[in-house]
């Protein structure tokens, strides 16, 4: 569908006009070096920014900023603490209040990641 076109009528209102499907991963933007390490040298940064990054990511931000009802469906690259072996899960965001059994489904995809990276799974908030 091109931007000039009107959404079909069986699209709901509320539904996505848009739907970015793909990868969803942790980029990390640290602040200015003075200069790029030399191979095998460490250089310490004044601070690091972490955010969420990957193509289908990228482009529902900016349709979601030009006024497009965006949607997002993708694999989660998972932040884990090796050293404390722990996966912890702060939230699992839901663009659409989820039933029981999609709940349930989730769970068992975060669990079954947990136990691949040989972790704990640890639930927050």
């Amino acid at each position: 569908m091109s931007g000039g076109e009107a959404l079909p009528a069986s699209v709901q209102p509320e539904a996505p006009a848009v739907v970015c499907a793909g990868l969803i991963i942790a980029d990390l933007f640290v602040s200015p070096l003075r200069s790029l390490p030399r191979p095998g040298e460490l250089v310490v940064s004044d601070g690091f920014l972490l955010d969420a990054g990957g193509c289908a990511v990228n482009t529902a931000v900016i349709l979601a900023r030009l006024g497009v009802r965006t949607g997002l469906v993708g694999k989660v690259d998972a932040l884990a603490d090796r050293k404390a072996g722990a996966l912890a899960v702060h939230a699992v965001h839901q663009d659409v209040p989820f039933t029981a059994a999609m709940t349930a489904e989730i769970d068992q995809e975060i669990a079954a990641l947990a136990d691949w990276l040989e972790l704990d799974l640890r639930r927050q908030g």
